[in-house]
């Protein structure tokens, strides 16, 4: 498993060709975070660009950047945790039609917001879409 100066890691919960996503503990005050973390140096740019985007965006639509951190010769995004999960680990549990069309009109509402604000997310995919697992 990684190692991170700082944090503890809980479990890897997203992984791309170009992206990691951790929960992990934060050691300085135990509070539990996400870390985006590039697989490669060359992607850093893309974590401090998400940094500066979504600090633009109201905390209730994206996982919200605390901060920015120098990881050997990379960048780590650190993100609040709300104990959502990304939408292709719930793939494989069947949801009632119900609650499909609910989290389908959130989504399309949040997307819309964010596309308001003139930011277009190129590679909206199941991993980039999160949801809080106990949402009744």
């Amino acid at each position: 498993m990684i190692r991170i100066q700082g944090f503890d890691i809980i479990e890897q919960l997203f992984c791309d060709d170009r992206l990691s996503v951790f929960r992990a503990g934060r050691q300085s005050d135990r509070k539990t975070v996400l870390l985006k973390i590039p697989s490669d140096p060359i992607y850093s740019r893309l974590v401090e660009n998400e940094y500066q985007i979504c600090n633009r965006l109201h905390p209730d639509t994206t996982l919200f950047p605390i901060s920015v951190h120098s990881h050997h010769r990379s960048k780590i995004l650190v993100l609040s945790d709300t104990s959502a999960r990304p939408l292709d680990l719930h793939r494989m549990k069947a949801l009632p039609l119900n609650r499909c069309l609910e989290l389908l009109t959130q989504m399309s509402h949040l997307i819309k917001t964010v596309h308001d604000q003139g930011i277009v997310h190129n590679r909206l995919n199941p991993g980039c879409l999160w949801i809080d697992p106990e949402y009744r």
